[in-house]
């Protein structure tokens, strides 16, 4: 049996606890019986575990250090005195108290209810507000203490710079705050309530001809795996979540087709997407050479098993083929052939595998990223010889817009609205009635033509 540790509390020795990495530890304070400090992943809380009325009571007192461990002994006997007397103070408990803190309702809203309802990206990027920035601005208030008014400069002030981000900030408080008064008996109000929100627009960014066939020969020059996780990104239009979990187990290459099953999905329904045979003839090969017998995109870094992070990869990507856009805007006007624009970019990769290897070897200091020092050295060649460098631009291109490009590509080669949602697992009131009456083929039609034209662009300079 293992022997619980106790000690004596003090703010020093609870804060060189460690948090473990999973599950929870306990220990008990030497001064007050019952007390205990719990920690998780998550951060530490006090608690008071009793036996009274032939059950194990835990009464939780408050989240450290926002409570101090004077303030967590007091707590601790007053609900002593009181369980010594007849009372019943866990049942008191099921409302929350007003001078509990914001990160004391975070906590409960995110075990309670983010994690069992919401999807990993939804949590994911709840945790992020929560930690970029209400935690910082109101983590060890009480929540009695929070006005609208303050929570109206605060979405106010971070208006000014990331609008959209500011209204992700007034909803998850909103939510918070909701979720307490109708779960917790929270009985103050919502200071978040009625917060006016900024004007959102939607993104209609996608890859035109001339950034197809840059990104397709940038890709011609990238590791195998990433080069093949961004064809099939652009090819067959899937959410990135999809894309890197993706199994082979799931590819039926013989019929071209990829199920993303059901509890993977967004939209919770099983999801069929249309591999073109120029991606079934990429996988097929890849699968000869992949380390992995489960995942597409394999990594031995990853305690998941596979990638999870291509924005490194997708940005070198992307300052790649901004290069070579702009030796192509140079090539335009210096009037160059192009065997010259082909050498002049053949010029561009040693020198930036010349750099890397300088910065390797520590024989010559390079400011950031050898790919970044070039691309700022022909913006300014081209700026310098009377052309536009931002007609070269292509860092601004997200990885959702490569899903946005598929669609925008089908609707240019004629396909209708419903077809282009089913293929790419849209849900909507409107289009569900729509989708469940179309079977594959003409999806597989619209798709097909509309990869062959972005191939037909995307490699037609790797025919010149």
């Amino acid at each position: 049996m293992v022997t619980p540790l106790r000690y004596n509390f003090t703010k020093a020795r609870l804060l060189k606890e460690a948090l473990p990495e999973r599950g929870h530890r306990d220990v008990w304070d030497d001064e007050v019986a019952g007390l205990l400090y719990r920690l998780t992943k998550g951060g530490g809380v006090f608690y008071l575990c009793k036996w009274a009325v032939g059950a194990q009571r835990w009464l939780r007192i408050g989240s450290f250090p926002a409570t101090s461990v004077k303030d967590a002994r007091d707590r601790a006997v007053e609900l002593l005195s009181d369980i010594n007397k007849g009372g019943r103070p866990w049942d008191e408990r099921k409302a929350l108290r007003s001078e509990e803190t914001l990160a004391d309702l975070w906590r409960m809203f995110e075990v309670e209810y983010a994690i069992k309802q919401k999807r990993a990206s939804s949590l994911a990027a709840d945790r992020s507000i929560w930690r970029g920035m209400l935690e910082p601005w109101g983590g060890k208030r009480s929540l009695s203490g929070i006005t609208r008014e303050e929570v109206k400069r605060l979405v106010e002030k971070k208006a000014e710079s990331a609008p959209v981000r500011a209204n992700r900030v007034a909803a998850l408080l909103s939510t918070m705050f909701n979720w307490a008064i109708r779960e917790k008996g929270w009985k103050g109000a919502n200071p978040a309530k009625g917060i006016k929100r900024n004007k959102e627009h939607s993104r209609d960014r996608f890859m035109r001809p001339g950034e197809l066939r840059a990104m397709f020969l940038s890709l011609s020059h990238e590791e195998e795996s990433w080069a093949l996780y961004f064809r099939v990104s652009v090819l067959c239009g899937a959410r990135r979540g999809n894309m890197l979990a993706m199994r082979w187990a799931d590819l039926d290459l013989d019929r071209g087709l990829w199920r993303v099953p059901g509890e993977e999905s967004k939209n919770g329904q099983p999801l069929h997407i249309i591999m073109v045979p120029d991606l079934v003839a990429g996988l097929r090969n890849w699968r000869d050479r992949c380390p992995s017998p489960i995942f597409v995109f394999p990594s031995t870094e990853s305690k998941v098993g596979h990638k999870v992070e291509p924005h490194p990869a997708w940005k070198r990507v992307l300052t790649r083929a901004e290069c070579f856009r702009l030796i192509g805007l140079l090539g335009e006007i210096h009037k160059w052939p192009q065997p010259e624009i082909d050498a002049e970019r053949d010029r561009v990769l040693e020198e930036i595998g010349r750099l890397r290897l300088r910065a390797l070897g520590r024989r010559q200091k390079v400011e950031g990223d050898p790919l970044g020092a070039v691309l700022a050295i022909l913006r300014d060649r081209v700026k310098a010889d009377g052309g536009d460098p931002l007609g070269g631009g292509m860092l601004d291109v997200r990885l959702h817009d490569l899903r946005r490009t598929l669609g925008s590509w089908a609707a240019m080669t004629g396909a209708t609205t419903g077809i282009i949602g089913k293929a790419l697992g849209h849900k909507s009131t409107q289009a569900t009635a729509i989708y469940a009456r179309l079977d594959l083929d003409p999806v597989r039609a619209a798709i097909t033509t509309a990869t062959a034209a972005i191939i037909a662009h995307g490699e037609a300079v790797l025919s010149k």
